[in-house]
Order: structure tokens, then C-alpha cells, then sequence
């Protein structure tokens, strides 16, 4: 009698056991999907009736989102692991980077905290347009795993076609060509479509959680927690600009085709692996960036890449680099590592005046009111990337924030 009583209290102390580790995988997941995949700060500044104001033709959507752990110990061969065996739901998805997202898991092992975020506006006058957004998000789970979400979304839209009269015999049409300011409209539209996508598909895995209800979020229940000197040098660093262009600045310069790649991290990691995560990384950052960030021995250290005249002309097309990239000394040995990217380029539009011979082509200049224009536009993206994914973790919460992003968003569509 007493075995079979022994026996029971062991089988009730293995299931309380297992009952408490899975509640409190649980919780931390919660805070996980609260503090990475939480984007209504950001939808709260918006305005709702900004889809009647763009110029768009039609759009098509695909969409992924995931949450789930993954054990380290499987990432060990992982060049020869599929990308399907290693997030459910990603089979017959092959718009999706397999390969990039592996190589963002595998970066994981050797960081305490790491997010990373993707916007990507792309259009081609003669094809269509293609916004690309992209959040990853990791952190180390008890009994070696990984914690990790991704959401991505990738947009395909054309704008309204232009309608030309030939010869007054026949109508025809036309591809659009671009401006500054449509594209500020169109990035900032699908931001928010993305955004609602994502806060919808976190609230379902909240419920299937059991978890609090939205109304009660509160910043607390972010991952990442910095001193306030650390957030002062972050806003000083990355300071954020949503201000348009202006309207009569923008017309005189259009575009047939670009590409503007937004790329920011956040990560926290230990020192001993601070150069083996950049060697990682060194696709992404410039040697002059990297070398920075690796060789700091200051308690932070800032480096800065702007166009500033080097410009690079390849097939018609402008190419230019803006890097902005800090590291700053936390407490128990680790790094906190903040850093956004961008190599864009663009081919302008030829413009055609009617003249007393006909119908003529004017190529336009690479002027310095253009590239000043050019310059604000991927500084602009930058922040709209970083308030978009990175608002909770890296910008303090301020009210005259969202009020200026709501007021922005708001006229600048009029």
C-alpha cells in the first residue's frame, strides 16, 4: 500500500512539475508575442481612410506568421535541414527567404535578445511595384530552445495606368511613373495593412493562450528593458522623421524604377561573442561600420554613413549607402547592438515637353535638390521601419509621438 501510495505521490509531483513548466512557457510566451509582434502603438497613430488616397490599381497579398520554439541542438546541421522541417506552415510558401530566415535562426544561439525587421519598396514603371515586410524576433527558452515569431508580408500592387491620346486617332495607356511623395503614400499604406495583419494574428495566439486581453498591454511586458541613458542615445542617434515631402518639391522628379531596402537589428549579446556575431552579420554592414562596432572599447561608440556626394551611376541606375549603426555597454558583460542599412537606387523618368517641333524627351539631373530629396526619403523609411517594428524595445513611450504620426499620416494624404 504505501508503494502504491509513493507511486502516486511521484506521478502527481511529475504532472504538477509538468503542469507549472508548461504554464510558465506559456506566459513567456505571451510576453514574447506582446513585446515583438505588437504593433498597435503604432496603428493608434494612423489614419483609416488612407486606402482612397493612393493611386493604386489593384494589390495581392501573401502572408506567413509563426510562433513557436525550435531546439538548439537541431540547429547544429542545419544546412542540410530543410526550411519546412523547421517551421510548420512554411511548405508551398517558396516566396518566402528560406534561406535568410535560416541563417537568422542559427544567428540566435549566440544572442541573449535579437530582432530583426525588413521593409523593402521596390517598383518597376514597365512591371509593378512590391513591398516587402519582413519582423524577426528571438530569445533563448529554459531547457535549450529558442523562442522565436516571424512575420512577413509581401504585397504586389500596379498603379493607375495613364491614358495618352496619339495623334488624335486612338487612346492607349501607359505605365506610371513614380514620385517621392507616392511612395511615401503606398510604404505608409501597406504598413498599416501589415501591421493589422500582424496585431490580428498575435490576439489569436494570445486567446489560444489563455493570455490577458489586449486593453491591458502594458510596456512592461517588453523583452528588452535599457537605462534611460540608453534610450536618451538611441533617440539622439536615430532621430525619427515621418515629415513628408513637400508636394511641389517632389513633382519635378520621377522615377521609372527603384528599390529602397530598409534593414534594422536590435540585439543584445554577451561580449566574448560580439565578433563572431558581426562576422555573421558582415554582409550587411560596411567594413568601416563593422570595424567600429567590434573594436569599441568606449562605453558606446556611433558611426554614420551618408550619400554626401558618393554616388555611384551603373546602367542609369543611382546607387547610394545610408548606415547608421551604435553599440553600448550593458551591464553583466553584454552589448546592446542597434543598426539600420539602406542601399537604394533609382533611374529617373525622362520628362517630355511639347516644343514648336513636336513632342521632345528630357532627361533629368542628378541635381542636389534631387539627392537632398533622395536622402530625406530613405531617412524617412529608416524611421518609419524603426517606429513600425521597434517602437516597444528601442523608442520611449511619448505621446507627442503618435500625435505628430497620426497628424503626419493625416495631411500629408490630403
Amino acid at each position: 500500500m504505501k508503494s502504491l501510495h509513493g507511486l502516486v505521490l511521484l506521478q502527481y509531483i511529475l504532472y504538477a512539475g509538468f503542469a507549472y513548466g508548461r504554464s510558465s512557457d506559456n506566459a513567456f510566451r505571451a510576453k514574447f508575442i506582446r513585446s515583438e509582434l505588437n504593433y498597435t502603438d503604432f496603428l493608434k497613430g494612423a489614419a483609416n481612410n488612407s486606402e482612397t488616397m493612393v493611386p493604386l490599381q489593384d494589390t495581392s497579398t501573401d502572408t506567413f506568421f509563426h510562433v513557436g520554439t525550435i531546439p538548439i541542438g537541431k540547429l547544429h546541421n542545419y544546412t542540410s535541414l530543410k526550411f519546412e522541417d523547421l517551421l510548420a506552415g512554411a511548405k508551398n510558401k517558396a516566396w518566402i527567404p528560406a534561406q535568410q530566415l535560416k541563417e537568422e535562426i542559427v544567428n540566435c544561439i549566440d544572442l541573449s535578445y535579437g530582432s530583426f525587421s525588413s521593409n523593402e519598396f521596390k517598383y518597376d514603371k514597365e512591371l509593378h511595384g512590391w513591398m516587402i515586410m519582413t519582423k524577426f524576433s528571438c530569445t533563448p527558452l529554459k531547457r535549450d530552445n529558442i523562442l522565436l515569431g516571424i512575420a512577413i508580408a509581401r504585397v504586389r500592387f500596379r498603379l493607375k495606368e495613364v491614358y495618352l491620346r496619339r495623334q488624335n486617332t486612338y487612346w492607349t495607356t501607359s505605365g506610371r511613373s513614380i514620385m517621392i511623395r507616392d511612395i511615401q503614400k503606398i510604404a505608409d499604406l501597406f504598413a498599416l495593412r501589415y501591421s493589422k495583419f500582424v496585431s490580428n494574428r498575435a490576439e489569436e495566439d494570445l486567446k489560444a493562450l489563455n493570455s490577458r486581453p489586449r486593453e491591458s498591454r502594458k510596456r512592461s511586458g517588453t523583452l528588452l528593458h535599457l537605462s534611460s541613458e540608453a534610450y536618451e542615445i538611441l533617440e539622439k542617434k536615430f532621430p525619427i522623421n515621418l515629415e513628408y515631402s513637400p508636394a511641389s518639391g517632389s513633382r519635378p522628379f520621377i522615377f521609372t524604377s527603384l528599390t529602397i531596402p530598409v534593414k534594422s537589428r536590435v540585439m543584445v549579446v554577451q561580449a566574448s561573442k560580439r565578433h563572431s556575431v558581426l562576422l555573421n552579420l558582415s554582409r550587411e554592414l560596411s567594413g568601416a561600420a563593422a570595424e567600429t562596432l567590434d573594436s569599441c572599447a568606449e562605453p558606446s561608440c556611433f558611426t554614420q554613413t551618408k550619400p554626401n556626394g558618393d554616388w555611384k551611376l551603373k546602367n542609369d541606375q543611382h546607387h547610394c549607402t545610408v548606415e547608421n549603426a551604435i553599440i553600448k555597454r550593458l551591464g553583466n558583460e553584454q552589448d546592446l547592438i542597434v543598426y539600420q542599412t539602406s542601399r537604394s537606387f533609382f533611374k529617373f523618368d525622362t520628362h517630355k515637353r511639347r516644343t514648336a517641333h513636336g513632342v521632345v524627351e528630357a532627361r533629368q539631373e542628378l541635381t542636389e535638390e534631387a539627392t537632398d530629396l533622395w536622402t530625406n526619403l530613405v531617412q524617412q523609411q529608416s524611421s518609419l521601419a524603426l517606429l513600425m517594428h521597434h517602437k516597444r524595445t528601442v523608442l520611449p513611450e511619448k505621446e507627442k509621438l503618435k500625435a505628430f504620426w497620426r497628424g503626419q499620416f493625416l495631411t500629408s494624404l490630403q
